[in-house]
């Protein structure tokens, strides 16, 4: 699974960090902000539930039928492509060939035709998706400030694997919130 983009926008802003921090300047906020994206991109990566707009991308060597998608929540399949194993072109399915279904809480990929009888079985399959989740709840917003204070905190003192470690309840939250492997 790759990650394609992401925005830059989040929902921690520099200012509620310092107010966090209570740091009651503006001369230190290259360092706050630095912390701030580390800990977001923290977050993002450990979680595979971004807090950040993001698209996905993720080949398979057949059929995806029932993939469960790697990250989420999906707001959206982006494109569904199959490539033909000899020319290697790729063909873009059109969005009513397959849709989002439902297993139980999580979305699977569902198609509408049986593309594992026909040649479309030979070659590769790309699978691109966007997710989004407009408000994070606020354990998580908890979360990404403490450990973008520790971070800020022992900016001098430790490596970053050493910060993550000394983060009271970051696994626990991440655990709760962490997306469900495929």
């Amino acid at each position: 699974m790759l990650v394609e983009s992401v925005t830059n926008t989040k929902p921690i802003s520099l200012a509620l960090l310092r107010d966090h921090l209570r740091v009651y300047h503006t001369g230190d906020d290259v360092n706050i902000s630095s912390a701030l994206d580390a800990a977001v991109e923290a977050w993002d990566t450990e979680s595979l539930r971004p807090i950040r707009d993001t698209v996905y991308s993720q080949e398979f060597d057949s059929v995806p039928a029932g993939y469960r998608f790697g990250a989420g929540p999906v707001s959206r399949v982006a494109s569904v492509v199959w490539y033909d194993a000899t020319s290697h072109v790729g063909t873009t399915l059109a969005a009513t060939s397959y849709r989002l279904s439902q297993s139980g809480h999580w979305p699977k990929l569902q198609f509408l035709y049986d593309y594992a009888a026909d040649d479309s079985a030979s070659g590769w399959w790309k699978v691109t998706w966007n997710t989004t989740w407009a408000q994070p709840a606020d354990d998580v917003i908890r979360a990404v400030l403490m450990l973008a204070a520790t971070f800020y905190d022992e900016r001098d003192q430790l490596t970053p694997i050493e910060m993550r470690a000394n983060t009271v309840g970051w696994n626990a939250i991440v655990n709760r919130w962490k997306w469900p492997a495929t």
